[in-house]
Formats: C-alpha cells, sequence, structure tokens
C-alpha cells in the first residue's frame, strides 16, 4: 500500500468553495427548521454540512477529505494516546492496526466505512479504544482495524480479499480460535462483514484465501450496512433532508466500488435467505444496528429480517432520530457520550 499522495492545490481550493457553501446551505437548513427536531443545533447544523459536502464532491474530492488517510490518523492517534503503534502488513497490498496488544482473549475486528472511498476516522478510533479499554476489565481485549485499499485504487472484490487475509492471518500466525474473534463494521465496512460471511459460505471465485473455521466465530457487528446500492424504498425519501448521506453521493460510490458487477457478496439484501443458510455455524451471534432517520433503515431492516430467518440469535435495534453510523460521526465532531445504542453494542461485546 503507497503512501498518501499529497493534496493537488487545485483539489484544495475546491474542497474549501465546497466546504463555504455547505455552510451557507446548513444556516438555511436551520433556519427553515429542517433536520431531526430532537437534536441540538449545533448537531443539525454538522449533519447538513456533511450532507452537501457528501452529495457535491468528486472522488478527488473524497481523496482529499480523507487525507492523510486510515494510516495516518492511526498514527495521529496513537500519538496523542501516547501509546506505541502497531502494524501488521498482510497479503493482497492491505495493513491492520492494532489497538491493544496481540495477546488478547477477545478480538474485535473493525472494517471501516466510508463508501470503499474514505478512510478510517477519529470516531472510529474513538469508540473502538473505549471499548476495547472498558471491555477488558472482564476479559482483555483488543481491537484491530484493517486498513484495505480504496477506490479508485482498488474495487470489488479487492476489500473482501483483503478482509479474507486479516482473518486468516488472526487464525494461523495471530493464534486465536474463531470463537475469540468478532468480526464488524459500519456502512461499507458493514458490506464488506456481510461479504467476509458470504465468501465463508460460499467461497468467491476471485479470492484466493479459504477460510477455514474449526468453529463459529464470536460475533457478527453490522451497524448501518450499506446492502443496497440503488435508491428503491420510501424511507430513503423520507430520510433524505435528516440523514448526512443521500442520492449523489450514493451514485458515486457504489459504481467506484462494484464496476459493472452486482451479486450476493456486494449487495447482501438481494440475496435469498438460503444464500446464509448455515451462518450459524460461521458465526454463533450477529448484531444489526440502525437509525431510524437514515436512509438505508429499509434496506437494513430487510437484511436483519433475512438474517433471522436463518440464525437464530439476531439481534436488531433501531435507535430513534439516529442518522447513519450516528455514534462513530458524532464522536469525530462532538464530545462522546453513551446512548442506548452503545450501552446495548457494549453489552453485547461482553456477552458474545
Amino acid at each position: 500500500m503507497a503512501s498518501p499522495r499529497p493534496v493537488p492545490l487545485w483539489d484544495k481550493l475546491r474542497g474549501i468553495s465546497i466546504a463555504l457553501q455547505g455552510v451557507a446551505y446548513s444556516i438555511v437548513q436551520l433556519i427553515l427548521g429542517r433536520g431531526i427536531k430532537s437534536k441540538p443545533r449545533a448537531k443539525r447544523f454538522v449533519y447538513a454540512l456533511i450532507r452537501y459536502v457528501a452529495n457535491n464532491t468528486s472522488t478527488a474530492g473524497d481523496y482529499a477529505l480523507g487525507y492523510p488517510g486510515s494510516e495516518g490518523r492511526y498514527l495521529e492517534f496513537c500519538r496523542k494516546k501516547g501509546f506505541q503503534p502497531d502494524t501488521v502488513v498482510l497479503d493482497h497490498g492491505a495493513k491492520a492496526h492494532w489497538l491493544g496488544g496481540r495477546d488478547a482473549e477477545r478480538i474485535i475486528v473493525w472494517f471501516h466505512g466510508g463508501g470503499f472511498a474514505l478512510p478510517l476516522t477519529a470516531g472510529h478510533l474513538t469508540w473502538l479504544h473505549r471499548w476495547s479499554q472498558s471491555l477488558s476489565k472482564q476479559k482483555s481485549t483488543s481491537a484491530v482495524m484493517l486498513n484495505y485499499t480504496l477506490v479508485p485504487e482498488a474495487r470489488y472484490p479487492t476489500p473482501i480479499k483483503q478482509a479474507a487475509a486479516l482473518l486468516n492471518y488472526l487464525l494461523t500466525e495471530g493464534g486465536k480460535r474463531p470463537d475469540q474473534i468478532i468480526i464488524g463494521g459500519d456502512s461499507a465496512g458493514g458490506n464488506m462483514t456481510l461479504g467476509l460471511l458470504s465468501h465463508i459460505l460460499h467461497p468467491h471465485p476471485q479470492i484466493p484465501d479459504k477460510i477455514n473455521l474449526s468453529g463459529p466465530l464470536a460475533g457478527a457487528c453490522l451497524v448501518s450496512p450499506w446492502v443496497n446500492f440503488t435508491k428503491t424504498d420510501a424511507a430513503f425519501q423520507a430520510n433524505l433532508d435528516k440523514d448526512i448521506i443521500g442520492s449523489s453521493v450514493g451514485d458515486r460510490w457504489g459504481p467506484n466500488y462494484r464496476g459493472d458487477h452486482t451479486d450476493n457478496y456486494i449487495e447482501a439484501v438481494y440475496a435469498e435467505p438460503e444464500w446464509f443458510q448455515g451462518i450459524d455455524r460461521a458465526v454463533s451471534n450477529i448484531w444489526v444496528w440502525a437509525g431510524s432517520a437514515e436512509v438505508l433503515v429499509g434496506s437494513i431492516t430487510n437484511i436483519a429480517e433475512n438474517l433471522t430467518k436463518v440464525h437464530p440469535r439476531v439481534d436488531y435495534f433501531i435507535e430513534e432520530d439516529a442518522i447513519h453510523i450516528a455514534f462513530f460521526l458524532d464522536a469525530e465532531h462532538f464530545p462522546i457520550e453513551d446512548t442506548v445504542s452503545t450501552k446495548k453494542l457494549e453489552q453485547w461485546f461482553g456477552s458474545v
């Protein structure tokens, strides 16, 4: 994985212009009373600003927004927290960044979201660090985050291939049992989590790393999983003025990742429940989260229902008035705070 290249001056200037337009847009949204009425004005402003910027930038703009990339953000987080970075180089051009010791009894493997175009954020790092510290009071817990190759440098199925490489590393060189490992992801990372589970059940012809489990993984966590790349349901339209993502960003990110492909590894919501038959032998517990104010809540409900048909231990929680990946996003822009969701999720991590 190459070092991040500098952001061209033109892209910086264009980004500043879009951000300034976004500020004006967000102020108008507040004046008109748009957004989620139960949220503080500061959050409604930030949500509107992110929505505007995400919908009006380009692939080059995504790169500028994400600079200096996942590794750069991880190193900065380690510097601020005062601990030694620990990075593993994996097959297929990927890396994995640790929060906590490799010898922990429980490992949370996280695939970050960002439409396969943006890197992990301070929100991801903040929550994963907090969870691993809190959970370690009962059982030593570490988090490891996959630094996968983003578009346009890589497309489907490369991120799933890299996810398989990380899981195989933990099971072989890492010496971990499946029941010590929880896999999970938010948004595009939730897509990858389901893609990895599909690969375990139905080995992907383009992914050389087969995964042979001696038993089921401890858990799979899906936070706002992006499982439908088309805008076909009423919830999508109803939440466009509330959520941080909209039509334009999906139209950019979806084709950039999948190209001409569409299959069950990419859009799990279209898979028949039978596709996931036997998933209880691959993972013991599944936790699905959605926000009632996010555009993807309809498709997330559909995938949760399909998983429930073939797995006896699926927990599905919809947080009222929450947007897409709400607690990760809020932790990046506001002081971290526990919600009903984060408390339930931490309890779930501790129970599996």
